[in-house]
């Protein structure tokens, strides 16, 4: 198991790192409301390269200068996500390219700042709402059914997703 730890430990408000199990390195929540405001340490070299996204640009503005609906850069939604699952065989659904290895950056670059439906490549699936696309991973806030939870994820770990 892995750990993030804040370097204060006197403002620990409940970091954990989440693994289900051995095939779920690369994948990270955070359980604070606004993860830019403390420093988290990464205590094992099985994350190495996998780092959370750059703070947002000053005054909160995604690169680009478009504000997302609702709010800051850094902020979770102010609403639940859709009330439906979507089909994978749904017009819109995009996938990983047949024998390519993670989804193209470029691909989903669109869904920033939009509900995201993602399916992981380990058969899991849930509504997110991306604040950062790299060129290994993506960032933002999954619903977790009843409330927004601050996460990261390789780009080889989505199989397939739709945003609206």
């Amino acid at each position: 198991m892995n750990y993030f730890y804040p370097d204060d430990l006197d403002e620990f408000e409940g970091v954990r790192f989440f693994r289900e199990y051995e095939g779920d390195v690369g994948e990270y929540e955070i359980e604070v409301l606004n993860p830019y405001e403390q420093n988290f340490t990464v205590m094992d070299d099985e994350t190495r390269g996998f780092m959370p996204p750059p703070r947002p640009p000053s005054g909160n503005m995604p690169p680009g200068g478009n504000m997302p609906p609702g709010g800051s850069s850094s902020q979770a939604p102010k609403s639940a996500p859709p009330p439906y699952i979507p089909s994978k065989t749904q017009k819109g659904v995009k996938s990983m390219a047949p024998g390519a290895k993670a989804v193209d950056p470029g691909s989903i670059r669109p869904c920033l700042f939009r509900f995201t439906y993602i399916w992981q490549t380990n058969g899991r699936g849930y509504w997110a709402y991306l604040t950062y696309i790299g060129p290994r991973s993506l960032a933002g806030w999954r619903w977790m059914g009843w409330r927004w939870i601050y996460f990261g994820l390789d780009l080889n770990r989505v199989e397939s997703f739709y945003c609206i």
